[in-house]
């Protein structure tokens, strides 16, 4: 990619997030949204459209080189989208999580969004320490209440690291956010697992 490209665009962002978070965590969050954006955001050109273009003028297709190059250049609502989410993460304080809309938590695979909180990696940790227990014991049927849901982290992280026939979990919460979310969440991952 040719430097100026790169000036006009990575470094900038790479530089406002370093001020904010110091140069690993600004490397790391740039690379997530990065991947986030690739996968969320399809680009308007793809390497057929850009193959036909070339054939129809009589040129020659691009080479594996040019079209591996081309699927890794952002289109403009790409780039768009990625210094929003940099403005949004340095100007505003909004959590990463929030701008990327989902957090790994176990083995689920959690949506975030306000004002429902962001599972946290402590929580994340006790969930799994507490399966373990639960995996040891090996009573039988548990019946969990999951009150205060959020989420819906510690529901759906049991609920994925244990045995489908040894627990039975209920999530509750007061708000409709917290629900809407919970739900969602677990529909996602009810869906990753008959993958």
């Amino acid at each position: 990619m040719p430097r100026s490209v790169l000036n006009n665009t990575v470094i900038p962002l790479l530089r406002q997030l370093t001020k904010k978070l110091g140069p690993q965590q600004a490397k790391n969050e740039l690379r997530w949204m990065a991947d986030h954006v690739r996968k969320a955001i399809p680009t308007k050109h793809t390497a057929e459209h850009a193959t036909s273009a070339r054939l129809w003028r009589d040129q020659p297709a691009p080479s594996a080189e040019e079209t591996e190059a081309a699927s890794k250049r952002f289109s403009s609502v790409q780039w768009a989208w990625l210094r929003q989410a940099v403005h949004d993460r340095v100007e505003t304080n909004k959590p990463l999580q929030y701008i990327l809309g989902t957090q790994p938590f176990g083995n689920a695979s959690l949506l975030t969004r306000a004002p429902v909180l962001i599972p946290r990696w402590e929580t994340e940790e006790w969930v799994l320490k507490l399966s373990d227990m639960i995996r040891a014991e090996n009573t039988g049927l548990l019946n969990i209440l999951d009150a205060c849901t959020g989420s819906g982290c510690v529901a759906l992280g049991l609920a994925c690291a244990l045995p489908r026939e040894s627990v039975h979990i209920t999530g509750v919460d007061v708000s409709h956010d917290a629900c809407d979310l919970a739900i969602e969440n677990l529909l996602r991952n009810k869906k990753a697992k008959q993958a």
